[in-house]
């Protein structure tokens, strides 16, 4: 069965006061795993909007919102933390579109 494209992503421009960010949830090993994942998401082009580290069993539970790249390239940051041991397990992204900040009255 042939694979079908993906549909193109949503032009910023035509977004109209809305803002496309990705919220990234995984397990890091520790909290010295914050740095690299801090690089990584620069390295993507990627801003870090918010973060959050808890201490969990199994590691750090991670929640870390991202704005600034396309759901391609947030996808591609997922795959690029856990390829270079930056997470735990499997890492999620969600993506999310909300009011721009300037837009909010």
């Amino acid at each position: 069965m042939p694979h079908s494209p993906a549909p193109p992503e949503p032009d910023a421009g035509a977004l109209g006061g809305l803002d496309l960010m990705h919220d990234l949830r995984f397990q890091a090993p520790d909290f010295a795993a914050i740095a690299g994942i801090v690089q990584a998401a620069a390295a993507a082009g990627a801003a870090i909007d918010a973060m959050r580290a808890d201490r969990s069993a199994e590691g750090v539970h991670m929640r870390c919102r991202v704005v600034g790249i396309s759901e391609q390239a947030a996808r591609a940051l997922v795959d690029a933390l856990e390829r270079d041991g930056w997470t735990a397990g499997r890492a999620q992204v969600e993506h999310l579109m909300v009011a721009r900040r300037s837009s909010v009255r």
